[in-house]
């Protein structure tokens, strides 16, 4: 799947900048991108190592320096990476402004639902009453742990994926888990929008485009933490989808 993203991307692209902050990492290569930063999760990115140098990559081409930030082991560079990545595919022509779970609300009501981390949707939707199971690594009250979501995943026809499961080595895991899934969503400010994951059984692709770079660095430099909060105009949610 690296392999194919990575095949999209011009040979010629440098990585221009990098940022690493607290909650996120952002890289601009061919346009800005943007990554979110959780330390210390289940999966193959090894110890949290936030201190780690990456301004030596600065220069050199994006099809060097992403396949090295994902051998490193170190969340932060495998975050890193996938911040390239995003800055780094072209855009798909099919990619449309909006929420990756709007198109998907009413099937919440009949269909069982498993979020794979834990959004303010599936709070709400959770709250009303609808068949919405949260899937944690670190569950809140009423959510279920990854290591015990074996059952109610397996009975999952909606699955709404985080892109941090990119990071943490268990996205291969979820489709493996959900084999009676009528549509898949993989998304979050971590996922880059490429229409590769179409092809590994997502059914729709949500993602985030910086818009305005120097408002967005601003904003996860002042210990910003998600999107909904970031300055007007920094940010835009999009979505990639089969048809």
């Amino acid at each position: 799947m690296l392999s194919r993203i990575l095949s999209s991307i011009d040979p010629e692209l440098i990585l221009e900048d990098i940022h690493a902050f607290t909650n996120c990492v952002m890289a601009r290569s061919l346009r800005t991108g943007m990554a979110m930063l959780v330390r210390n999760e289940v999966g193959n990115c090894g110890p949290a190592r936030h201190l780690s140098y990456m301004g030596d990559m600065i220069g050199k081409p994006v099809l060097n320096v992403v396949p090295a930030l994902f051998a490193s082991g170190q969340d932060i560079k495998v975050t890193a990476g996938m911040a390239i990545l995003s800055g780094a595919v072209p855009l798909p022509q099919n990619l449309r402004e909006g929420n990756a779970e709007t198109p998907f609300e009413e099937m919440t009501h009949n269909m069982v639902t498993c979020f794979i981390g834990h959004f303010p949707m599936a709070e709400r939707w959770r709250s009303e009453g609808r068949p919405v199971h949260i899937v944690e690594l670190r569950p809140g009250e009423g959510d279920i742990h990854w290591n015990d979501s074996r059952e109610v995943l397996s009975r999952a026809e909606l699955v709404f994926i985080t892109g941090l499961t990119l990071i943490n080595g268990t996205f291969e895991e979820v489709i493996r888990r959900t084999p009676q899934a009528k549509q898949r969503v993989l998304m979050g400010p971590t996922v880059p929008p490429s229409e590769v994951f179409l092809d590994y059984g997502i059914d729709l692709v949500g993602s985030t485009v910086v818009c305005d770079e120097k408002a967005a660095v601003r904003y996860y430099q002042h210990g910003g933490a998600g999107i909904k909060d970031a300055p007007a105009g920094a940010l835009k949610t999009v979505n990639i989808s089969r048809r």
